[in-house]
């Protein structure tokens, strides 16, 4: 389960506004309470539109969804992985990441890896970007242009354009999907 980290105020106010939420959203979905699922994806669901979604929040969410039993769709976790990558909280969404990817009942789709890799990336971790992207593969998932041009784009911020080019010399010999984003940035 994560927790949030809180730095420097220590008051007894955060430690209530941090934790006692995320109980009382966990408390609903652990008990059985399956009449309050849709609405605890429903506020998810605003929140993470809502611009104003903190990581104690988010953290509060996810240790509540991967409690419900079955678990719930992709497309909610997806919301809230995007979310928290849009904060630049990066390694929240690789630990979270990691930590559902153990779950039998866990199905990442294109989306949710896309966003891991992205998430790799701005970590500067590019190798375990593409390890992901291997993995997307090998279940059988079509790769979209977004998750070629993620690390398309990393290379050439590296500085890597011998790479930068023969990742798009695979990407159009495996004939992926490319884009103007794509193409754009192999011009770059």
């Amino acid at each position: 389960m994560l927790t949030p980290r809180t730095p420097g105020n220590s008051s007894l106010f955060s430690l209530f506004r941090i934790f006692i939420p995320s109980q009382f959203r966990s408390y609903a979905s652990v008990n059985g309470d399956y009449d309050s699922f849709p609405r605890l994806e429903k506020l998810v669901q605003l929140r993470c539109k809502s611009k104003d979604l903190t990581l104690s929040e988010a953290l509060g969410f996810f240790n509540s969804l991967i409690k419900i039993r079955p678990i719930p769709s992709i497309r909610i976790f997806n919301q809230l992985f995007a979310a928290i990558s849009n904060m630049s909280h990066y390694s929240t969404v690789v630990s979270m990441y990691r930590e559902i990817m153990g779950r039998v009942d866990f199905r990442p789709n294109v989306l949710t890896l896309n966003i891991v890799i992205k998430c790799f990336c701005c970590l500067k971790e590019l190798k375990l970007g593409f390890s992901v992207f291997a993995t997307m593969v090998k279940k059988g998932l079509q790769p979209d242009a977004f998750t070629l041009s993620t690390p398309l784009h990393e290379l050439c911020k590296e500085g890597s354009m011998v790479a930068a080019m023969e990742l798009f010399r695979q990407i159009e010999e495996e004939e992926f999907f490319c884009d103007v984003v794509t193409y754009t940035t192999r011009l770059l």
